[in-house]
């Protein structure tokens, strides 16, 4: 997201509430009822919308006739300082919809639409800002969801200060899905493009948000896994063997070695591994059989990849350590 600059032209010449200066034109919005609206070319458009702090709201730009830029500025009444989404489509140019998940920190929101690089005399759009249902997860337990295209899921956990947590979403059956982290306003967001997606951050406050935006989704709709959990201490127990399925399973492994794992009892067709919360540089490698000699396409083709497709109904996979690890590390395994 680019910054904006002010627009003065938008301050309009009429006097404050202490009648001592200028103040900005701010249009009102309803929370849940789009409004169609136009703006002139280089001219801003500047709303507020009342907001219920620590709650979470997708605002939208849809119908556009020309460019125009979506801009959040959370509690900022003077329109200065952009705010950060957990997940976003704001495109520079063009007439594609635009928007911002985001987590309100006061009771009043504010937004901006900048039409300054409009080709047009002026733009007509719809904006809309909808209030996103808020999911509890438990720490550490993975919970499988879907996203519909178009919509958010926001979701929120209980975190502890001067601990260290991993968020994820893997699994994902369309990687264009985007995932973003909120705590305290330490910020993650992304665009998607990859599968697993991850946030590491140790916690100011007690509270983390997550997001899972399918605003840019291929399919009608994406499925994943959603987990959030400490991230597990560089030095522990040694793992090696069989592991069960459909869970979070707490791995280690020590400078220059190689941990081999299996999977059995799984159904037939394909399933995924996935390696998240590593507190140090390790390597996925996945295998077709029990000899683990012969990689699959996926890690030989691929050295950094963390999630791979495989074949039921047992899976073989090693996790190393990294080539410039000298600690050793921790990591959390999905097989699923």
């Amino acid at each position: 997201m680019r910054l904006l600059i002010p627009l003065t032209a938008v301050i309009a010449a009429t006097s404050c509430g202490d009648g001592t200066g200028p103040r900005l034109d701010v249009t009102g919005l309803t929370l849940g009822t789009p409004v169609i609206e136009t703006v002139s070319q280089g001219v801003e458009k500047r709303y507020a919308v009342s907001v219920t702090p620590g709650a979470a709201y997708q605002i939208s730009l849809t119908g556009l006739t020309d460019n125009v830029d979506l801009y959040p500025f959370d509690t900022d009444r003077t329109f200065s300082t952009p705010s950060l989404c957990l997940a976003y489509r704001i495109q520079l140019l063009g007439t594609e919809s635009e928007h911002c998940t985001t987590i309100a920190t006061g009771p009043t929101m504010f937004i901006g639409v900048d039409a300054s690089l409009a080709t047009g005399a002026s733009v007509t759009y719809t904006i809309a800002v909808q209030a996103v249902p808020v999911i509890p997860l438990t720490l550490s337990s993975p919970f499988e969801q879907s996203v519909a295209k178009g919509e958010s899921r926001v979701y929120t956990v209980a975190v502890t200060p001067g601990t260290f947590y991993s968020a994820s979403i893997s699994g994902l059956t369309d990687s264009a899905a985007a995932f973003g982290m909120y705590e305290s306003g330490q910020i993650s967001s992304g665009r998607g493009g990859y599968s697993p997606q991850e946030a590491q951050v140790g916690p100011l406050g007690s509270t983390m948000y997550l997001v899972v935006d399918g605003w840019s989704l291929n399919r009608s709709a994406v499925e994943y896994r959603i987990l959030a959990a400490p991230v597990p201490p560089i030095t522990g127990p040694v793992t090696t063997g069989a592991i069960p399925a459909r869970t979070a399973v707490v791995g280690w492994v020590q400078s220059r070695q190689t941990n081999r794992y299996r999977v059995d009892g799984l159904g037939p067709g394909i399933h995924t591994v996935s390696v998240v919360a590593a507190s140090a540089d390790v390597e996925l490698r996945v295998y077709p059989d029990v000899t683990y000699v012969m990689q699959l396409d996926c890690t030989l083709l691929n050295y950094d990849a963390m999630e791979c497709p495989v074949a039921g109904p047992s899976v073989f996979f090693s996790v190393l350590a990294g080539p410039l690890n000298t600690t050793g590390a921790g990591f959390i395994m999905l097989v699923w």
